[in-house]
């Protein structure tokens, strides 16, 4: 639902697609998106492997009167739980990298409602919010239309304790989730705030959590430089100019860091 997000639609396409995974990446997006752009390479990339949907935005009514906008829209993500053409999605939010191969997720909802990593924040987030919290940009569901309409129905009454889709999908979802191991998502942030529990090696995605490696330093607070994570930037980047020496590489921006590598 981010209009710059479209790199880190590309990139993730990217990364999937280096894993030779047999599913096709759907992208949901919203009116706020120009999606013409994101369109035009769809068309470009092989055929089968990248699907669009365009899905109507969900107001987030726990936003605060001195919150930022980065939550006014992540709501839509609930929408993947109305495409009932599929019988099992693996969601991915936008900023993350695939680094191996997802696709034995597909198998991991039999006994359960909701899959997810768990939520690996810092001290005082951890301390606010239960233990067996999960991450809700890494997700295995099964979508269907009853269970999208209940939570529609609890939206914006359940308590969400980050005042968007994550509470609230912990809420809702109570004990009928699963936490999946915290090792297989590498988060950005822990290279610089926990450096023991990064570790690529063993890694199935790495996450962008918070700055975005496709911003600026001059793009104000959502930049890449407010946090020292030059080995997650890196890889960023080796992903990058992979992706530019393909044939679709030409619709890859270019970026403050290709000429500032960590």
């Amino acid at each position: 639902s981010g209009g710059d997000f479209l790199p880190g639609v590309q990139l993730l396409w990217y990364s999937l697609h280096r894993t030779s995974t047999a599913f096709p990446l759907l992208v949901m997006y919203t009116d706020e998106v120009d999606a013409r752009a994101l369109l035009a390479f769809a068309r470009r990339v092989p055929g089968g492997t990248l699907e669009t949907a365009r899905v109507a935005a969900i107001a987030n009514p726990y936003l605060r009167a001195n919150s930022t906008n980065r939550y006014a829209n992540v709501a839509a993500k609930l929408r993947v739980w109305q495409q009932r053409r599929y019988g099992v999605a693996v969601y991915i939010d936008a900023d993350f990298l695939v680094l191996r191969s997802l696709d034995f997720l597909f198998e991991a909802v039999p006994n359960a409602s909701l899959v997810g990593c768990p939520d690996a924040r810092g001290r005082k987030a951890a301390a606010a919010a239960p233990r067996a919290n999960i991450n809700s940009g890494l997700l295995v569901l099964r979508p269907d239309a009853a269970v999208f309409e209940r939570m529609m129905r609890a939206w914006g009454t359940t308590a969400s304790y980050d005042h968007a889709d994550q509470g609230f999908l912990n809420a809702f979802f109570g004990d009928a989730k699963v936490a999946l191991p915290a090792s297989w998502v590498a988060m950005r942030r822990a290279e610089s705030t926990d450096p023991g529990a990064f570790n690529l090696s063993c890694s199935l995605c790495l996450h962008f959590g918070g700055e975005k490696p496709w911003r600026s330093p001059q793009e104000g607070p959502g930049g890449f430089e407010r946090f020292h994570t030059p080995r997650s930037l890196g890889v960023f980047l080796s992903f990058a100019r992979d992706f530019r020496r393909e044939p679709w590489g030409d619709t890859l921006p270019p970026f403050y860091w290709d000429d500032h590598p960590p």
